[in-house]
């Protein structure tokens, strides 16, 4: 990726855009997703049979669709178009295993665990030392309420690519993991580590608070909650966790026990 963002723009092929639109995307911000989207969409043009293209599509669109920065309708209309892009890039080269990946997102983000799992199942097979398919294979079991076996999928992840771009949001998981298995201490102690990292969004502040919410720690928990706002100072608040909860946390004893560290926390809006 640093090479490919050395080059002049001019000398750019369609391999040296997707490294720039990845390099941009991992920068996790609206304007750095704005420019990967455009760069992704270059290499498209460049070369329409290149899958690479397609699935970086895919995960910039995935990226809008979240709740937390667009509203209800604008997600719809990107959801739709991640999905599109990935099926695509299956249907290009369906032994590309990132494809797969970025398809189990989409279904993920949709609440559609099963059929998340069964992609990045096979993406997994296709390459057994992918780290995104291990990453994202936790995500799953740990939103559809197997917190455990999640934590198995994360390790494994975070050891075979410990410097990876996505390690923040793979923290915020193991949190995440650990709030719902009831071992709040452990779970402050990576909710702390995520929100400490860049690339970390709003979810790993959510469930650092949630988890001291249920340690009575309600005065640690407003000042994440300040953190959170200095860091994302435009936030749908209780609304938004509310609508997340319901739509990813597919498991209800995990999502009682998520809003309800929250409740313990004061979040603003809970009562």
């Amino acid at each position: 990726q640093a090479r490919a963002a050395g080059k002049p723009t001019e000398n750019l092929d369609a391999w040296d855009l997707y490294q720039r639109g990845m390099q941009s995307f991992y920068r996790r911000t609206k304007k750095d997703n704005d420019i990967a989207l455009e760069y992704f969409s270059r290499a498209q043009e460049t070369e329409p049979g290149f899958c690479l293209a397609f699935v970086g599509a895919a995960k910039a669109h995935f990226f809008y669709g979240r709740l937390d920065i667009f509203g209800l309708s604008e997600h719809h209309a990107h959801h739709a178009s991640a999905f599109e892009n990935a099926r695509k890039a299956i249907e290009l080269d369906p032994t590309e295993p990132l494809a797969r990946v970025a398809l189990g997102e989409i279904h993920m983000q949709a609440g559609e665990h099963d059929l998340a799992a069964q992609q990045i199942e096979i993406a997994i097979q296709q390459n057994p030392n992918d780290a995104a398919a291990y990453f994202r294979m936790g995500h799953v079991l740990s939103w559809s309420g197997k917190p455990s076996k999640a934590l198995e999928y994360l390790n494994t992840a975070m050891s075979l690519s410990p410097l990876d771009p996505e390690m923040g949001p793979q923290m915020v998981r193991k949190a995440e993991c650990y709030l719902f298995l009831g071992e709040f201490e452990d779970a402050v102690h990576w909710g702390q580590k995520s929100v400490a990292e860049p690339t970390t969004g709003n979810l790993g502040f959510y469930a650092l608070m949630s988890a001291l919410g249920h340690l009575g720690r309600a005065l640690e928990a407003e000042r994440v909650h300040d953190a959170m706002n200095a860091r994302f100072p435009k936030q749908d608040g209780w609304a938004f966790i509310k609508r997340f909860a319901n739509r990813a946390l597919t498991n209800g004893a995990s999502r009682a026990l998520y809003l309800e560290g929250l409740r313990l926390a004061k979040y603003p809006g809970s009562k």
